[in-house]
């Protein structure tokens, strides 16, 4: 059951990153900034979670994996919030379109 909850929360991560993606586009930027704020919260979440799972886990392979994870989130999550707002300030630049898409990538 509660893995089941975590994966709605999961899909409702990639559900923002479309409208974070949606809304840089049209240069909606009050929008990007709101689900940016929704985006944070639930990343900072999940980052928690890895670190719960690590303290449990029952193979290095998970640790190791959610450690990763964590530590990934931690690094690019403020990254990828100011490449968005810039972006969505700026929809018409090349350079900002491509460098958003490093982190929004396969949609």
């Amino acid at each position: 059951m509660e893995q089941g909850d975590e994966l709605d929360r999961l899909s409702c991560e990639l559900e923002l990153l479309k409208q974070i993606k949606q809304h840089c586009l049209v240069g909606d930027t009050a929008k990007v900034e709101l689900v940016c704020q929704q985006f944070h919260e639930q990343a900072e979440q999940l980052i928690e979670l890895c670190r719960m799972v690590n303290q449990v886990a029952p193979t290095n392979k998970i640790k190791i994996t959610t450690k990763s994870l964590a530590i990934w989130f931690e690094l690019n999550l403020g990254h990828l919030l100011a490449t968005c707002r810039c972006f969505s300030q700026n929809p018409h630049s090349r350079v900002a379109k491509d460098f958003a898409w490093v982190y929004i990538q396969g949609e």
